[in-house]
Order: C-alpha cells, then sequence, then structure tokens
C-alpha cells in the first residue's frame, strides 16, 4: 500500500529553509544513534553528501537558488507557492520486499505521475524515525521552465496515483487490509 500526502506547501525561502531543517535535523524524542533522522538525501539536482556538512549546506544553498530561480522564470505572478512537502510511507510487507532505493524510484513514479518530476528540482529524505521507512519530498511548484505544478483536488490525485503504483508494483492494496 502506498500513502502519499501533501504535508504543506510554503510561499517564502523562509519557510522552505525551516522545512529543509525539519527534515536535516535529529529530533531527540524519535531519534538515537541507532535511528538516526537523516539517512540520506537524493536529488535529481545532483549527490548530497550527507557526510560533511558543509557540502550538504552548500548543496542546499544551490537547490534554494535553483527553485527561486524557476519561480522567477513564471510568466504567471499569481502563483504563490513556492515548493511543497509531501510524504509517501509503503506498509511493512512491501517495505520488506523492495529496497529503500527502488522504494523511493517508486516513490518518483507515484509523483511522475501527477507532476513533471524530470524537470523539477526535488529533495528525497529517506526516515524511519517513526519505525516505519518513509520518504518526505521538498519539491519545488516550478518547473524548469517556470512552469507552475500544483494539482487541484491534490488529495484525490494522489490517491488515483497510489492505486496506479499499487497494481503496477503488486503493492498491498488497501482493500486487503480492510478484509484482513
Amino acid at each position: 500500500m502506498a500513502i502519499a500526502k501533501l504535508l504543506h506547501e510554503g510561499e517564502t525561502v523562509k519557510q522552505l529553509k525551516n522545512t529543509i531543517r525539519y527534515n536535516t535535523v535529529a529530533k531527540e524524542y524519535l531519534n538515537s544513534p541507532d535511528n538516526p533522522r537523516l539517512l540520506q538525501a537524493i536529488s535529481n539536482l545532483g549527490i548530497i553528501d550527507i557526510s560533511d556538512p558543509i557540502r550538504y549546506q552548500d548543496f542546499m544553498r544551490e537547490f534554494i537558488n535553483e527553485i527561486t530561480l524557476n519561480q522567477s522564470l513564471s510568466s504567471n505572478k499569481r502563483q504563490k507557492k513556492l515548493y511543497a512537502h509531501e510524504m509517501i510511507s509503503f506498509e511493512d510487507e512491501d517495505n520488506a520486499r523492495f529496497s529503500q532505493e527502488e522504494l523511493a524510484q517508486i516513490s518518483i513514479e507515484l509523483l511522475s505521475d501527477l507532476y513533471d518530476m524530470e524537470n523539477t528540482p526535488y529533495v528525497i529524505y529517506p526516515q524511519k524515525d517513526s519505525g516505519r521507512l518513509h520518504f518526505h519530498f521538498i519539491r519545488s511548484s516550478f518547473s524548469s521552465d517556470g512552469t507552475y505544478q500544483r494539482v487541484k483536488n491534490s488529495k484525490r490525485a494522489m490517491r488515483v496515483s497510489c492505486e496506479a503504483i499499487e497494481l503496477k508494483y503488486n503493492l498491498t492494496e488497501v482493500s486487503q487490509l480492510l478484509s484482513s
């Protein structure tokens, strides 16, 4: 079963930086040395070295610059949402069948059904701090040519995309969980 949620959207660079910090910084009540919050960071803009704080900060600064540049390319100045913060998780059985990298790719494919993920800057944060592997996405609301990427009725659209991914990869279906 795939579950996708739009956690929030933001309009300012300050909000974007806070969202990056939220996904980066360990939370003591959720984490331990055996269960760190920041496992990895994956992006379509290049390799992110999370082991080197300076290089990580430099990458994130460039990520923010790319997002603001894409927004500046937009011809429609009424579109105010700079970025989206989304979360995707899978059922335990699906987590056991697929590697973390495979599930990250499935997550990207799920969002690609809704957005032009190939031309939109994003960072994926795989996390286990809740006891279950899940993926946080920070995604620009603008593609590299300035096209605004926001889906009306996103909750319904995400559910449809989740159902398509469940069928394609034979993931645990919601109906199976309800009948057990």
